[in-house]
């Protein structure tokens, strides 16, 4: 992960890139805040909701782009090697669903 402007554990605008090995899984989890997600390269595998349900994720290519509300609960995972840009206002939260 890298930052590329700001501090996603303050106040104010951040910007982070994030190298996801293919593999990686965020299971389901909210924000505090609206999360911006662009995807630069790979695919993101995305699916809304409390629970882990992969034959409702949709693949999202590079040059996509995703605004998640604060409070939708979403999880991800990354088949293949992906990396993504996420924008917001901090503090950046991620807070697990039970």
């Amino acid at each position: 992960m890298a930052v590329l402007l700001g501090d996603p554990t303050k106040s104010g605008m951040y910007i982070m890139r994030m190298k996801l090995p293919a593999g990686t899984t965020f299971p389901p989890h909210v924000h505090g805040t609206t999360e911006n997600v662009t995807v630069i390269s790979g695919a993101l595998m995305v699916g809304l909701g409390k629970t882990v349900d992969q034959s409702q994720m949709k693949a999202l290519p590079a040059g996509t782009f995703v605004s998640v509300p604060p409070n939708m609960p979403h999880y991800a995972m990354a088949k293949e090697e992906t990396v993504i840009q996420i924008e917001g206002m901090g503090p950046e939260t991620m807070t697990p669903v039970k």
